[in-house]
């Protein structure tokens, strides 16, 4: 139920956003010029109750929008450094590098699938690699994938 902003002063209103905000009463009332005690009158009636509730959600929404924006924002500039370097990670000299590399492209592609033939820790690194690159252009079904190039 959303307050009618008529049945409210304009101190009021600015008392219910600071509210929301959590600054303390008293911090209210000198900002506002009212005594302490109008504050705290304020803050018990039920349609300023609501009101704050109603703003501290809508600023908690703006304020998870925002962070989800900046999150995601970081991601689109960090995520082509970490493609270059996981296929700069594809002629590493360790092919225990190569192999996790290959993975991740793998799964970035869709084509990874953790239940099929994984590499393995001894044996003949660079056969294993190629076996599994192998795998991985059959798309794990047998048929051929031809990968943009």
């Amino acid at each position: 139920m959303a307050v009618k902003p008529s049945r409210l002063t304009a101190k009021q209103l600015k008392a219910i956003s600071l509210l929301a905000e959590g600054l303390s009463y008293s911090a209210i009332a000198t900002e506002l010029g009212v005594g302490l005690r109008t504050v705290e009158r304020w803050a018990t009636r039920p349609d300023v109750r609501q009101a704050v509730s109603e703003t501290q959600l809508k600023l908690a929404s703006a304020l998870s929008e925002d962070i989800f924006n900046k999150c995601k924002t970081g991601l689109i500039k960090g995520l082509p450094k970490a493609i270059r370097r996981t296929i700069e990670s594809l002629d590493h000299p360790d092919a225990r590098i190569q192999i996790r590399a290959a993975e991740q492209i793998a799964r970035w592609s869709g084509f990874y699938q953790p239940n099929k033939p994984t590499i393995e820790q001894s044996g003949d690194s660079e056969q294993n690699f190629k076996g599994y690159l192998a795998y991985l252009e059959t798309n794990g079904n047998g048929n051929q994938h031809h990968p943009v190039r």
